[in-house]
């Protein structure tokens, strides 16, 4: 959800855990964006910070904000082409990383290490 709405291209984060819960902001070039992950909760939120302003949204876990990968994903397994490229498929997998590797080191601020591809 974090790169479908605000990019794929964050560059660096911080996270904690706090019981069931991940905390984490994320930082792109022009702007950070504080997401958490709430257990037994159906409910996404994010906030956006920028130098003018602060944006903060909820988003119920069964809105229509997925059906557009969710469509994607069901064409790719049948066999047709990718709509995006293999890095742009991955990136979230590396930024999936980065959360679990500042998590891990006390919430330390780490950078995001997309491979060459």
């Amino acid at each position: 959800m974090l790169v479908e709405i605000f990019g794929e291209d964050p560059i660096a984060l911080s996270a904690n855990r706090k019981g069931g819960n991940i905390y984490a902001t994320v930082e792109y070039p022009a702007f950070s964006v504080s997401i958490t992950f709430a257990e037994d909760v159906k409910y996404y939120y994010a906030e956006i910070f920028t130098k003018k302003e602060f944006i903060s949204r909820k988003l119920h876990i069964n809105s229509d904000s997925f059906k557009c990968e969710m469509k994607a994903m069901d064409a790719l397994l049948h066999g047709e082409e990718m709509e995006k490229s293999y890095l742009s498929f991955i990136k979230p997998v590396f930024i999936l990383n980065a959360i679990y590797r500042s998590m891990n080191n006390d919430g330390e601020r780490v950078e995001i290490q997309y491979p060459d591809i």
